[in-house]
């Protein structure tokens, strides 16, 4: 009776990858890693703080999404936005951030430090991107998306506490804050983390969380800041990710044509709630696959 043959590494790949790709479906999800993407870059070396190095939101990163190679562009070539650390190894953002166009080269992250400048602002890499299955530029559904790191963050990095549909903390009226380094609007350019206080006026489980400036009605989030917390404090003082900046009311600009000027506009953050089952099942399925090894295009 003749063996049987054994299938080539090319097939035994191509079949995995098929797997992979139909488990991601499962999942309710898509990778939308860019097309661009080299393996060679290594992060920058740690530099461990000092206690007296208190960050108020230690979770919050800064994303660049670069399109081009250092040699063909400036940095307006750029796209920037926020994320939220939810494991050492893992970020949650906005998908318009990630799959608006997946041309991109590379996405860098900075972390530890409330000034991109700062002495203890560190850079590392994007090694894959997950955007929910739903996602729609146009009306921004399911503006959700996981990035997984090249290398783990240090453990002075402490992940957010993420909102849960069990216990929902949001109640429409109450206050919450949210994070950011805008590119736009009054505060453009501006590279220390800001911090805008929002006033929750509706909570649709369905879409979207919207609130408005609390403090300042000239002021709120704009371009740069998408994909970035939402955070309420609870009871006993624990912070809690309750949102993913999506966008802003359509209609913002001044007589200058200038983004996010107009007094009281509408900022529209994608409820963590709805789709925490969702960030837990694909990160718990990721981690198992780092156990089993990456999955490699044939």
């Amino acid at each position: 009776m003749p063996t049987p043959k054994k299938a080539s590494p090319k097939v035994r790949a191509a079949e995995e990858l098929k797997r992979y790709n139909q488990k991601l479906t499962k999942l309710k999800t898509f990778e939308c890693t860019g097309l661009g993407w080299t393996h060679n870059l290594k992060p920058s070396p740690v530099k461990t703080p000092p206690e007296d190095h208190v960050l108020e939101n230690s979770s919050m990163v800064s994303l660049r999404i670069i399109y081009k190679d250092e040699d063909e562009k400036n940095k307006a070539d750029d796209g920037y936005c926020g994320g939220s650390v939810i494991d050492s190894n893992y970020i949650v953002t906005a998908s318009h951030c990630i799959a608006s166009d997946i041309s991109w080269k590379r996405v860098e992250v900075i972390y530890g430090d409330e000034s991109l400048d700062g002495h203890y602002a560190h850079k590392t890499y994007v090694e894959k991107a997950f955007c929910h299955i739903g996602f729609v530029y146009e009306t921004l559904d399911d503006d959700i998306a996981i990035l997984k790191l090249k290398d783990p963050l240090p453990d002075w990095i402490a992940p957010m506490k993420m909102d849960s549909q069990d216990a929902f903390f949001l109640k429409e009226g109450t206050e919450a804050v949210a994070y950011g380094w805008p590119v736009r609007g009054r505060k453009a350019g501006d590279r220390r983390l800001n911090k805008t206080h929002l006033k929750v006026k509706n909570i649709d489980m369905k879409s979207f969380i919207d609130l408005s400036n609390s403090k300042n009605p000239e002021g709120g989030l704009c371009r740069g800041e998408s994909g970035g917390p939402l955070i309420v404090t609870v009871a006993d003082g624990t912070k809690i990710l309750a949102g993913v900046f999506s966008g802003i009311d359509g209609d913002t600009e001044n007589d200058e044509g200038k983004l996010c000027m107009k007094l009281n506009y509408k900022m529209f953050f994608t409820p963590i709630a709805k789709y925490r089952v969702w960030i837990d099942n694909l990160v718990d399925y990721l981690k198992v696959k780092d156990i089993q090894g990456n999955v490699t295009a044939p």
